[in-house]
């Protein structure tokens, strides 16, 4: 039978050879130096003249393992017990050298300094890419074994990560923790919060290196490259025709299966995708969601509260490559160019290049000689 271990605390260059005083004295004399931690066995340290008992110190004999009476909590490690009192009293030792930033454990700051290095030390052994903890290579490595070891206990679908599955529970529930301060509209994600609020601050993060044009999420840019590229990713199984978006695929779907597509129940028109849907039953309800934080204006379409805000703001992106003359609005800039071409000036109305409500996109017969401000 394992002979039963104690935790003994004794001072240096002291003619006393245990300590009983205060928990935070005796964490900062350890730090100092000025005190080493021993474990012996049980035995040897009662027979030990003049020691008190480790509990006064804040420590506890239980077992082979040493307690901590701050939480309970035990150790077998004589070195983890040292440090664990950090984790209730704040205290951070171990700084950053770049920022400053406090730890309370060194191989935490050892961690966070990969941030500033870019040090990858854990690799992944079947596709080596490196990763500046364990923790994250190993949460990577199931993407190779298929692990998912987080199950939800109303459908049993199982995830990757705890954060994953604590994403997906909210579809049971429908908690919506992320609210909207413009326009209270709650969201399950974070991420989605994020994203939504561009459709009131007018930010377009994604730029296209071919043409400058901005876009709120990653996803409207990438279709967007397509027509720079030609590609056209998305093919029909039943005539093998291409499209670039998805949305193209499923409403040319509808010509094989019969399905009717995404149609309005007001008026019976049809649209190509639940996004273009949206847009056009606000034409009934009346609903405008996107608002001008400069003087309180409402919008049906993200895309009308950004052309508005160019009142505010100044900014005209559309430039006259003969002259230099700037617009605030494509459909400007298309009306300077006939003073120019001498073309045809299109027709406005529904439908057309200039009508007031319709998108800042001209017909592909008409040359706009558009320069985008960088």
């Amino acid at each position: 039978v394992p002979t039963p271990k104690t935790l003994v605390i004794k001072l240096i260059n002291s003619p006393q050879t245990g300590y009983s005083g205060s928990t935070p004295d005796l964490i900062q004399r350890l730090e100092a130096g000025e005190a080493e931690l021993w474990i012996q066995d049980a035995e040897d340290s009662r027979e030990t003249s003049g020691l008190e008992s480790p509990s006064s110190a804040g420590l506890g004999i239980l077992g082979g393992t040493s307690t901590w009476s701050g939480c309970g909590r035990s150790f077998r490690q004589s070195s983890v017990l040292k440090i664990h009192p950090r984790t209730h009293n704040g205290e951070q030792l171990y700084c950053c050298a770049d920022y400053g930033k406090g730890f309370a454990w060194s191989s935490n700051v050892r961690t966070h300094q990969r941030a500033h290095t870019g040090d990858r030390p854990h690799r992944c052994a079947d596709c080596t890419k490196g990763f500046a903890e364990r923790s994250h290579l190993r949460i990577h490595q199931r993407t190779h074994t298929g692990e998912r070891p987080y199950h939800c206990a109303d459908c049993d679908k199982g995830f990757a990560e705890s954060s994953s599955l604590k994403r997906h529970q909210r579809t049971h529930t429908g908690e919506r923790p992320y609210h909207c301060a413009d326009c209270g509209k709650c969201f399950a994600q974070s991420s989605i919060l994020r994203r939504h609020r561009r459709t009131h601050t007018g930010e377009r993060p994604y730029h296209c290196a071919d043409c400058g044009k901005g876009f709120a999420q990653s996803s409207s840019l990438r279709r967007h490259q397509r027509t720079h590229t030609g590609e056209r990713p998305y093919s029909c199984a039943d005539c093998g025709k291409s499209f670039a978006e998805s949305s193209n695929l499923r409403t040319h779907q509808h010509t094989h299966s019969g399905q009717p597509p995404h149609r309005c129940d007001v008026c019976s028109k049809n649209f190509s995708s639940t996004n273009a849907l949206a847009k056009h039953q606000r034409t009934h309800s009346g609903e405008r969601p996107f608002q001008c934080t400069d003087c309180g204006k409402s919008f049906a379409e993200s895309s009308s509260l950004r052309r508005h805000q160019r009142a505010h703001t100044g900014e005209r992106p559309y430039s006259c490559a003969e002259c230099g003359k700037r617009f605030g609005r494509l459909a400007n800039l298309i009306r300077h160019q006939v003073t120019h071409t001498n073309a045809p000036l299109p027709l406005p109305g529904p439908g057309g290049l200039l009508a007031s409500s319709g998108p800042d996109i001209a017909p592909a017969d008409v040359d706009q000689r558009v320069v985008l401000s960088p």
